[in-house]
This record gives C-alpha cells, sequence and structure tokens, in this order.
C-alpha cells in the first residue's frame, strides 16, 4: 500500500508516518507541499494523508490570506490524489 502523507513533519503527520512504516506501508512523506518535489510523487497511490496547514497558531486562523492559501494547497493536493487513484484522501 501506497501512502503520501503532507505535513508529515507536523504533529499528527509525524505520527502517521511512524506508524504507517512500523505496518510495512510504503510512505511518501512531504513537508509541506508536494509540489515543490513533484518528482517524488509515485505514479499511483492509495492513501493521502494531507495534515499540512500553515498558520496553525491563533494569529494563523483568523489571517485571511493563510487561510485561502491553506485552501487551495488542500484543493490542489485533492486533486493530485484523484490524479494518482487514490481509493482514500484523508484531511485532518
Amino acid at each position: 500500500m501506497k501512502i503520501i502523507v503532507t505535513g508529515s513533519t507536523s504533529f499528527l503527520g509525524r505520527a502517521a508516518v511512524k506508524i504507517m512504516t512500523q505496518k510495512g506501508r510504503e510512505v511518501i512523506p512531504f513537508r509541506h507541499s508536494f509540489e515543490d518535489e513533484t518528482e517524488r510523487l509515485p505514479e499511483n497511490a492509495d492513501v493521502w494523508l494531507h495534515f499540512a496547514w500553515a498558520g496553525a497558531g491563533s494569529a494563523g486562523r483568523s489571517d485571511p490570506g493563510i487561510q485561502e492559501f491553506n485552501i487551495q494547497m488542500t484543493l490542489r493536493a485533492a486533486q493530485k490524489a484523484a490524479e494518482l487513484g487514490c481509493g482514500r484522501f484523508l484531511f485532518a
């Protein structure tokens, strides 16, 4: 099973990568955006775990520009997941 994880260094992402790796899954981690490293994307994947989110503090949550960025990145991740044939896309 191939699992892409965006936000792999976040609290949730780090734990997910550790657990999935221990279970023998093939994990392709990205710190934030996959767009900076598209050459690392596999030709297909089963699952995309999207934990990347900028401005997680209260100031960031109140900033419309940061939230627009997050929404656009999430939409692009979901689109790319569909292109790769991911049967599941989890966003937290």
